[in-house]
C-alpha cells in the first residue's frame, strides 16, 4: 500500500529544550524536521554498545526510504560513554555528558545527536513516527500475507454452508478498511518492546517469545513501524477470520454477525487501531475460545489429549499476556464437569505452565483497594456500546425460561461465567474489557442456536 510521506512541521520558538512525551528536542523540534524536509544526505555513526547498534539499525531502515546516503549530516547514536565519536564532538553542544543518558534529539550543525541508554533511547521512536513509505517488499508481503489468510479460512468456511460468502465479505470490507486507513501509530507502552525487537533483528539471541516472534518479523520485512503495522493488520485480520469458530459449528456464518457486533463498538476499535500487545492477546483469547467451544469430546484418547494440550497451551499464552485469564481453566472445569481425566489433564498442564511464567516473571493480580472511576467509565462505556447485544441477551433468556430450557453446563454457562468474571474485574482493572465486547457478542448468538433445529 502506497503511503505518502507524512511531515508533521510545527514552528516553534527558539527555546534550549523541547520535550515531547519524555523525549527532548534541542534546540527545538523545528530543527529536526528542517533536516527530515530537505534533500541531504546523511551518515550513521553508532556506538559500540549493542542497544545503540541496533537502534541506528532502525533509523538507517526509516531513513534510507527518505533520504539518500552521503556525508552532508552525521547522525551519531547512543551516548558519549560508549560513542567515541558522539565523545568527541559533545563540545558542540554545549550540554553536561550526562545529558547524553537522556533519550533527546540534538541538531548541531551538520551534526545530529540521538541518545540515550538501552532503557530509554526507544523513546526517540517519536522522533520518526509521522515518517511512512512502504517498500515494495512490504507492499507485497502484506498482499500475501492477506491472501494466503483469506483463502485458507474461505477454503475452510466454504464448506459449511453459506460461511464462505459471509467471510469473504467480511474479508473484503477489511480490505477497503486498511487501503483508506493510515499507519497504525504506535502505543507508548509497545515503544519499550519495539526496541527490543529491533536490537534482536539486529543481533538474533534468545530473548522473550514476544521479542523473539516480533524480531523475525522485522528480520523478514524490516525493523520500522511499517512492518510492525502490517503485523497488527495481520492479528486483526486473524481474529476476526477466528471470530466464526466461535459461532455454532452448524451456523458458522453467525460469525458475520459476531465480528459485526464486536467491531461495531468504538472502544473496542480502539484497542486493535493502536499497534499494541492487545492485538495479540485478543488474538490469542479468540483462539483459545475457539478451542474451548469447539471441543469434540473425542473417545479416542489420543485425540482427546492433543485438544487437551492444545487448550493448555493456549491458556498459558493467554495468562504470559494477561495474568487475569488465571482463572479461565477453572471456568472451563466448571462448565464442563464430566470429563474428569480430560479435566485434571487440562488443569495440571496449565498449572505447570502458568508456575513458569510466574517463576520467570512475577505477575500480580492485586486490585485498587478502591473502585477507580476509570473501571466505572468503562463499564459505563461498555454497557452503552453493548446494549443491542445485552437486549438480545435477555430476550433470549425470557425465550429459555417460556421453553423450559435448562442450560447448567456446555458452551453457554462457559461464556456466562467467563463474562460475570471478567466484568468485574473489569470494574477495577480495565485491561480486561475487550475480551468482555468479545464475550457478550458471542453469547447471544450462541443461546440463538439453542433454538434452531440440529445444533
Amino acid at each position: 500500500m502506497k503511503r505518502p510521506l507524512i511531515l508533521i512541521m510545527m514552528l516553534m520558538l527558539f527555546v534550549p529544550l523541547v520535550s515531547a512525551q519524555e523525549m527532548v528536542y534541542y534546540p527545538s523540534k523545528a530543527a529536526f524536521d528542517s533536516f527530515l524536509s530537505s534533500p541531504s544526505s546523511y551518515t550513521l555513526v553508532p556506538g559500540s554498545s549493542k542497544f545503540s547498534a541496533g537502534w541506528a539499525y532502525y533509523i538507517d531502515s526509516k531513513l534510507s526510504r527518505f533520504k539518500p546516503k552521503g556525508h552532508d549530516v552525521m547522525i551519531l547514536v547512543g551516548n558519549v560513554y560508549e560513542n567515541p565519536q558522539m565523545k568527541k564532538l559533545w563540545h558542540l553542544t554545549n550540554l553536561s555528558p550526562q545529558e547524553s543518558l537522556k533519550p533527546m534529539v540534538i541538531v548541531e550543525g551538520k551534526y545530529i545527536f540521538i541518545t540515550g541508554t538501552e532503557k530509554n533511547i526507544y523513546l526517540t521512536e517519536r522522533a520518526f513516527s509521522g515518517l511512512y513509505r512502504f517498500t515494495t517488499r512490504e507492499k507485497w508481503a502484506e498482499i500475501l500475507t492477506f491472501l494466503l489468510i483469506v483463502l485458507l479460512f474461505f477454503y475452510a468456511l466454504g464448506r459449511n454452508g453459506y460461511s464462505g460468502i459471509f467471510y469473504l465479505t467480511l474479508a473484503v470490507l477489511f480490505a477497503v478498511w486498511m487501503i483508506n486507513s493510515k499507519p497504525f501509530p504506535l502505543a507508548n507502552e509497545v515503544l519499550p518492546l519495539f526496541g527490543k525487537s529491533v536490537e534482536f533483528a539486529y543481533y538474533g539471541g534468545l530473548s522473550s517469545p514476544l521479542v523473539m516472534l516480533i524480531g523475525s518479523w522485522f528480520k523478514l520485512l524490516s525493523p520500522t513501524e511499517e512492518a510492525f503495522s502490517i503485523f497488527q493488520a495481520a492479528c486483526i485480520l486473524l481474529i476476526i477470520s477466528f471470530i466464526y469458530y466461535l459461532a455454532p459449528k452448524r451456523h458458522r456464518e453467525y460469525g458475520f454477525i459476531i465480528a459485526g457486533l464486536t467491531l461495531a463498538a468504538p472502544a473496542f476499535r480502539s484497542y486493535i487501531t493502536t499497534v499494541s500487545t492487545y492485538s495479540i492477546s485478543i488474538l490469542i483469547f479468540v483462539l483459545t475460545l475457539a478451542v474451548a467451544l469447539n471441543f469434540t469430546f473425542d473417545p479416542q484418547k489420543l485425540t482427546a489429549f492433543c485438544e487437551t494440550l492444545l487448550l493448555a497451551l493456549l491458556t498459558v499464552a493467554l495468562v504470559y499476556f494477561v495474568p487475569w485469564f488465571i482463572f479461565l481453566p477453572v471456568a472451563f472445569v466448571v462448565a464442563f464437569p464430566k470429563r474428569y481425566a480430560r479435566n485434571y489433564i487440562y488443569l495440571l498442564l496449565s498449572a505447570i505452565g502458568i508456575a513458569a511464567i510466574y517463576v520467570s516473571s512475577p505477575f500480580s493480580l492485586s486490585l485498587p483497594s478502591q473502585l477507580p472511576q476509570e473501571g466505572i467509565a468503562g463499564i459505563t462505556t461498555f454497557l452503552k456500546e453493548t446494549a443491542i447485544q445485552i437486549a438480545l441477551v435477555l430476550y433470549l433468556s425470557a425465550g429459555f425460561i417460556r421453553h423450559g430450557i435448562r442450560k447448567t453446563k456446555g458452551q453457554i454457562p462457559f461464556l456466562v461465567i467467563l463474562l460475570v468474571i471478567y466484568l468485574y474485574i473489569a470494574l477495577w482493572n480495565t485491561s480486561v474489557l475487550p475480551f468482555d465486547y468479545i464475550l457478550i457478542s458471542v453469547l447471544p448468538l450462541r443461546m440463538l442456536s439453542r433454538f434452531t433445529p440440529q445444533t
